[in-house]
């Protein structure tokens, strides 16, 4: 539909593609254009993601107001769309709630101790010449990962 299954590398030479540079820890080097191909599909495909819902929420809104919530509509072979209402709740004054309940706070709040790590203590862990870092990294989980974010660009 948006040639989203078609391979970048595969194209790369049909068309004209902009200039890429690679920027890692200072140093700076020209991108491969197959890099630079898939940064450039992936960056348009982002923007047509984001116009996709927004049209989307225009359509959404329009069957909610012309339906309303509790109703379903069956569109033979192709869908079924139902309006559904949701609530969400927060306690935004804890202390103010546990004057007003009194005695009846501890049963009907659930209430949960959090541990944060502070990062003196995260560099404490992660510092190999650190005497208790084996200690600490065996009471604490780390988990790494990764994230590629697409954002306006830029002339180089």
């Amino acid at each position: 539909m948006f040639g989203i299954f078609n391979s970048a590398a595969d194209n790369t030479s049909a068309r004209q593609l902009p200039a890429g540079q690679i920027e890692n820890d200072g140093l700076v080097c020209s991108a491969d254009p197959g890099l630079v191909a898939l940064a450039s599909d992936g960056w348009i495909i982002k923007q047509k993601i984001e116009a996709l819902q927004k049209e989307l929420k225009g359509i959404t809104d329009q069957i909610e107001n012309s339906l309303g919530v509790g109703a379903s509509l069956a569109v033979d072979g192709v869908c079924w769309v139902t309006i559904s209402a949701r609530e969400s709740f927060t306690l935004a004054d804890p202390e103010r709630l546990r004057a007003v309940l009194g005695g009846r706070f501890e049963d009907l709040v659930d209430v949960r101790e959090e541990y944060k790590l502070s990062d003196k203590l995260k560099e404490l862990a992660s510092n190999p010449d650190e005497p208790l870092a084996e200690l600490l990294r065996e009471c604490i989980k780390v988990k790494c990962s990764t994230a590629v974010t697409f954002r306006p660009g830029k002339a180089l």
